[in-house]
């Protein structure tokens, strides 16, 4: 699995990534829909990507947007981007996805006086 580390956050910082990747298939892959928790805003190649081509998912942390979190307040994340292909799974005809992991460490502000 991939994964990538955000860093550590305080409350009101955002983040980005970018996974970058290389279609090293025998056939053609479309990436339909790539989706995060609330906090991630996320893009991707749209389009066939073709064998050799290169791709990516690009996603946005925006601590701001984390649920139950806010100033005053910490968090550990360790969540995944799931992304799905127009491809389907050979071995059970369904839909074929990659998980892509991040972690970050957020901490809240201090509470006000």
């Amino acid at each position: 699995p991939t994964s990538h580390f955000f860093g550590v956050f305080t409350y009101g910082d955002k983040r980005s990534f970018t996974y970058n990747f290389v279609n090293t298939s025998n056939e053609n892959v479309e990436i339909e829909l790539a989706s995060g928790c609330e906090c991630m805003t996320i893009d991707w190649t749209h389009g066939i990507i073709k064998p050799g081509d290169k791709g990516f998912v690009s996603s946005m942390m925006d601590s701001k947007k984390r649920d139950n979190y806010g100033p005053g307040k910490s968090d550990d994340v360790d969540d995944n981007i799931n992304v799905i292909l127009t491809n389907k799974n050979p071995d059970t005809g369904g839909p074929m996805y990659i998980q892509l992991g991040y972690t970050a460490k957020i901490k809240g502000t201090p509470k006000a006086k």
